[in-house]
């Protein structure tokens, strides 16, 4: 589509309109003719572009001469035409017109303006598929051709002001596309591509299959074939194989336009070629349902805007993981020793598996959301590492020397609580043959038992003379009761005593019996010195925590009975011969339970002569 529109800048306009005003009174007024040579008007003006124009004399037979070569005159009777060509410079020019009539002559002027031209910098446009409209300012005084050699872009000028409107309709179909708009004005020129992007969409006939595949541990691999249909075998694609879960909640065509962009920059610069017709790749640890991207393009590697998603179905050529009974998993074991708390887990292969290479480890059954995962993707993937690391840096001469056969036995510490003890069997070539064992297992609290210190109460002595600390310690509902009696420093105390007493949380009453113990009677001249072993905790009132230890000779043993309310003492070791007996008041327990549910023996120190059936707090 070609447009022309003559547009002056303002001071050429202004000159113009005065000249046309000016010749066009002359022409109105009615001349009177002399008998001298005469013209209608003094001077011709033409526009950068050239022309023709025409000047009246009164007289015929006139000739008429030029003295510049651009500028042609002719005379008709007592018309003379004037011709000028386009003045191709930036300078107006002039030339003189001498009309000849016998010997009489006059001039005429001839002025010609040289171009105006200034804006109109066409640049090449990218278009987003919408369309949008492009202006471009200028001034000039030339007539301006400007054209767009396809129909859905548009040249408009604007009748209020010196610019012109490019505008580009929306792309609704696949494929870029691609327009030229030059202009010409005078000696000026200029071209300006537009390149609009296309519609992103969907098109169908792709064909996406696994047809092949292996598995090396760890990794899956399988083999993808993508076939386009008949009417797409010849077009250029590219294609990967992605989780479907990438897509989910996103802008689809807005992430495959991204995508598409980016490769064509690529194949751009030689990094990417395109493939055409059927084609297939090897891709690793694909989901069981993978979606096969496919993103077309055009021979000059511009996106078409066409893509398919194409869902494909990946079996697992995997070891078939299987909950299998080949081992005897038990909690062979567990102690205290303060402040650790220390489990022993025997593994121990079943017919069948006596020869089978394994790996087994002891988790929290809570840092775990499901045990087949942690067993395959977790412990055996880095257990496999770990042994790997260490084939390589010559601590173990084989990886089989890194895993397990026959009974193994596990040492976890402070692992309290419902655990898992996974076993994960290897075969040949370092691959897990997918049979695994998990046993849950309680592992019960070991830690001692803890009471509180409810301090100091008084036991009258029998004769009322002295008397008596004891310690009163929490048991659930009862209170175990242990103390020495009072005495003089040097003197020797002729035995120990222990309680089990019922409480009245309601009252605060106790009421308690002495299980005596046979005295311990010592040599007058021995003299020997008693250490106490103390052992546990207890907490004060104040809520101060503290940790009782010792060495030294126990000098009793009380044995719980099985009602778990009574004790019994029975002496232990012989004193040691060294210095003087001096005893003090000493509040201390510890724990008794067992791992098995049984009772275990408490040491303790405490002496008594007499004891009344009666307590009373300080």
């Amino acid at each position: 589509m070609a447009m022309k529109r003559l547009i002056n800048i303002v001071l050429l306009s202004t000159l113009a309109l005065l000249a046309a005003v000016s010749c066009r009174k002359e022409n109105e007024q009615a001349i009177e003719w002399k008998t001298e040579l005469q013209a209608v008007k003094s001077n011709l003006v033409f526009f950068p572009g050239g022309g023709t124009e025409t000047l009246e004399v009164n007289l015929s037979n006139v000739s008429v001469t030029a003295d510049k070569s651009w500028c042609a005159a002719s005379v008709s009777g007592n018309v003379i035409t004037v011709t000028v060509p386009a003045n191709e410079g930036k300078q107006s020019r002039y030339a003189k017109l001498t009309i000849s009539a016998g010997s009489e002559s006059i001039t005429a002027a001839v002025i010609q303006y040289g171009e105006v031209f200034a804006g109109l910098e066409l640049v090449d446009m990218e278009v987003p598929k919408e369309g949008a409209t492009f202006a471009y300012p200028y001034t000039t005084n030339l007539d301006i051709d400007i054209k767009a050699d396809k129909d859905w872009v548009h040249i408009v000028f604007d009748d209020e002001n010196p610019i012109i409107n490019v505008t580009v309709d929306p792309n609704t179909g696949f494929g870029y596309r691609f327009a030229t708009v030059t202009y010409k004005a005078g000696s000026n020129s200029g071209t300006a591509q537009v390149v609009q992007e296309p519609t992103y969409g969907t098109v169908t006939g792709w064909t996406v299959e696994d047809v092949d595949g292996r598995y090396v541990f760890p990794d899956q691999i399988d083999k993808i074939q993508v076939t386009p249909s008949s009417e797409m075998a010849s077009t250029p694609y590219y294609w990967a194989v992605k989780d479907p879960n990438e897509f989910v909640g996103k802008d689809v065509p807005a992430l495959i336009k991204e995508q598409a962009e980016q490769l064509m920059a690529a194949a751009n610069a030689g990094e990417v070629t395109f493939t055409k017709g059927s084609a297939s790749e090897e891709c690793k640890n694909l989901p069981s349902t993978a979606t096969a991207v496919i993103i077309c393009f055009d021979e000059q590697n511009y996106p078409t805007g066409q893509y398919a998603l194409v869902d494909v179905t990946i079996p697992d050529r995997g070891p078939k993981k299987q909950l299998v009974d080949g081992w005897d998993i038990v909690h062979a074991d567990g102690s205290y020793n303060y402040p650790t708390q220390t489990d022993v887990f025997t593994v121990t292969p079943k017919a069948g598996y006596e020869d089978v290479k394994y790996v087994a480890t002891v988790v929290a059954k809570e840092s775990i959301s499901n045990v087949e995962d942690y067993a395959f993707t977790t412990f055996a993937m880095n257990k496999r590492e770990e042994i790997l690391a260490k084939v390589a840096s010559g601590e173990l001469s084989s990886f089989e020397e890194g895993l397990s056969s026959g009974e193994t036995t596990l040492t976890v510490e402070n692992m309290i609580g419902d655990v898992y003890v996974v076993v994960v069997a290897f075969g040949e070539d370092q691959f897990y043959t997918g049979d695994y064992a998990a046993a849950e297992i309680a592992v019960a609290d070991l830690m001692p038992t803890y009471y509180k210190w409810l301090g100091n109460w008084s036991v009258p002595r029998g004769d009322g003379a002295d008397t008596w600390i004891v310690s009163i310690n929490v048991a659930e509902e009862s209170f175990l009761v242990s103390g020495i009696a009072g005495f003089e420093a040097n003197d020797f105390a002729e035995g120990a005593f222990v309680a089990v007493v019922p409480y009245d949380a309601s009252t605060g009453e106790m009421v308690f019996k002495v299980y005596e113990n046979t005295a311990v009677t010592w040599e007058d001249s021995t003299r020997g010195t008693m250490n106490a072993l103390l052992s546990g905790q207890y907490t004060n009132v104040e809520g101060k925590t503290y940790y009782n230890s010792g060495v030294g000779n126990t000098i009793c043993r009380a044995l719980m009975a099985d009602d778990g309310k009574t004790a019994e003492l029975t002496p232990r070791s012989v004193i040691s011969a060294g210095a003087p007996a001096y005893f003090y008041n000493i509040k201390w327990y510890g724990r008794y339970t067992t791992s098995s549910g049984g009772r275990s023996g408490v040491s303790w120190t405490g002496y008594e002569t007499a004891l009344p059936n009666t307590m009373t707090k300080e």
